[in-house]
């Protein structure tokens, strides 16, 4: 069975919706859980992380869930560090979705202010060839504070421009990844030199029920 973890009322809703589109009727669960109590401990907080990870993960497995979508990019990184905490749940991690067509290639990665200091996430691009580009410091500013602005208010005009400008600047020095699902619900554009993790897990989530 598959499942979704309900997480941040906006992302979560976000993924629905275009699951809904992209597979109209696809049978899944949800899997709830307060999310205010992870985030409190985002992005590495381990030893606090562990057993509230491994509650979740067994929650999903007695509603029968197999394979779990996480709505939540830097979730993902537990888990890869941490592989026994899957409970042997099967999870659409994004980065094990990375196109090989990136190879040799620069990227730039918009996310939370953590992003940019992630050890995780360079190791993780760099076993794959892909080498992470710096985005200066009040570009990563703006971005964390517009990704705030979409967790706690939603979708708006004027949060879709800013991200936008920001995107096609940089698209047009290196590939530009979106690893935030808060960013994936403001992200306008799409194309080769754009990619949206958020957009890779639901592709393989709703290639299951096809």
């Amino acid at each position: 069975m598959l499942g979704i973890v309900r997480l941040g009322e906006i992302s979560t809703t976000w993924y629905q919706q275009r699951i809904q589109n992209y597979a109209p009727g696809l049978d899944y669960q949800m899997v709830d859980y307060d999310f205010s109590t992870l985030n409190a401990f985002l992005p590495d907080n381990y030893p606090a992380l562990e057993p509230l990870l491994l509650k979740l993960l067994a929650t999903a497995k007695q509603q029968g869930v197999s394979k779990l979508l996480l709505p939540n990019i830097t979730l993902h990184h537990c888990f890869y560090l941490h592989p026994d905490w899957r409970c042997n749940v099967s999870l659409f991690d994004p980065f094990d979705m990375l196109n090989s067509a990136l190879h040799g290639r620069q990227v730039y990665v918009l996310g939370t202010r953590h992003t940019q200091e992630s050890p995780v996430l360079r190791e993780r691009l760099h076993q794959q060839g892909i080498v992470l580009r710096s985005v200066d410091a009040a570009t990563c500013a703006s971005i964390d504070a517009l990704r705030l602005d979409i967790f706690h208010n939603g979708f708006s005009v004027a949060a879709a421009k800013a991200l936008s400008v920001v995107v096609a600047k940089l698209s047009e020095e290196a590939v530009v990844i979106i690893a935030c699902s808060e960013l994936s619900v403001a992200l306008q554009q799409s194309g080769k030199n754009v990619l949206d993790l958020a957009m890779l897990q639901i592709k393989a989530f709703t290639a299951q029920g096809t």
